[in-house]
């Protein structure tokens, strides 16, 4: 009895008992992956675009940074016109519609810190009222026909 144990597995059976402990092991290391995620506030990426910020405002340098594609009133240029010129910050379109995760956490990063700045020194929404102004704008000088 002894001798049938010591016995070799024939190599069907190892293959099969290797893909599945392979596949058990891949859904194990993908569930540990969603369990284990970082909050995005600990990532370098994010950390990077905290530091750029502060780097920025030390030199005086107002920045908002943005990526994805323009707004359908087609106005971002009016929009980036109004915050450079009546309140000294520049808009910054990092990347268009095709951003990775590495990217996206930078400039989260680059404008959470310096978001609450910009709002402190002209108001809370400052960002959302100027964009309204900038479509109002575009309204009324590019009719619908």
């Amino acid at each position: 009895m002894t001798e049938s144990l010591r016995r070799p597995l024939p190599f069907g059976a190892l293959l099969f008992g290797a893909l599945l402990s392979n596949s058990a092991c891949s859904k194990l290391r993908y569930h540990a992956d969603q369990i284990l995620e970082l909050p995005v506030r600990w990532t370098a990426a994010y950390r990077q675009g905290r530091v750029e910020a502060r780097n920025d405002l030390t030199a005086g340098r107002w920045r908002y940074r943005t990526y994805g594609m323009p707004t359908k009133w087609d106005g971002p240029d009016l929009y980036a016109q109004h915050l450079r010129n009546d309140y000294n910050i520049e808009l910054v379109t990092v990347a268009g519609c095709v951003v990775t995760e590495e990217l996206r956490n930078r400039t989260r990063g680059y404008n959470e810190e310096v978001l609450p700045l910009i709002e402190a020194r002209y108001g809370k929404g400052i960002l959302e009222r100027v964009s309204q102004q900038a479509a109002e704008e575009w309204k009324t000088t590019h009719p619908t026909r």
